[in-house]
């Protein structure tokens, strides 16, 4: 994302948001699953069009989790994760196609729950080294189990599966529809 513009300038929502008009959460998520795939393969079996697009769809992950980590920097942060009680309402009745989720209803209420987790447990910097690795395997004939630790992998999957629904909710959140 700082190649787009000035750090200090760009706004992590507005970009969220983009990612999220980008697709639906589903299939957002259904593309998240054919990317891990490809990147677990020994072989290139990605069949989403061109290889452009596995990267396409990785740079859209990227710009996801910088979003993201603007936000944990954000002044207050803490503040807003530690908040208890019903700081959102959730009117039931409104058709909710994100779920199911992996989000626990703590952190569907409050997704900057998850933004927290997401980085205490990694910096910035090793998410961004654990895409580059999905996605240069995913567009090569190795599997990223030759270049990550085992004990990565679903720490990988399920961060950044919870990433993207938080990111979601954060989207419909900030837009006061819910």
């Amino acid at each position: 994302m700082t190649e787009m513009k000035d750090p200090d300038k760009l706004n992590p929502y507005i970009i969220l948001q983009e990612i999220c008009d980008f697709e639906k959460l589903q299939e957002m998520k259904k593309l998240f699953k054919k990317c891990c795939q490809a990147s677990l393969s020994e072989k290139y079996i990605w069949d989403e069009g061109i290889p452009g697009n596995l990267l396409y769809v990785y740079e859209q992950f990227e710009k996801l989790v910088e979003s993201c980590y603007l936000i944990y920097r954000e002044k207050g942060f803490k503040k807003k994760v530690e908040k208890k009680g019903k700081e959102y309402v959730w009117d039931k009745s409104a058709d909710h196609p994100e779920l199911p989720s992996s989000l626990s209803s703590e952190e569907f209420m409050n997704p900057r729950i998850v933004i927290n987790d997401f980085f205490e447990e990694y910096s910035l910097l090793e998410w961004k080294k654990f895409i580059h690795s999905w996605m240069e395997a995913g567009l090569s004939n190795f599997s990223v189990l030759e270049n990550i630790k085992s004990k990565e992998l679903l720490p990988y999957v399920y961060g950044m599966e919870k990433l993207l629904e938080a990111s979601y909710r954060i989207v419909v959140l900030s837009a006061g529809k819910n």
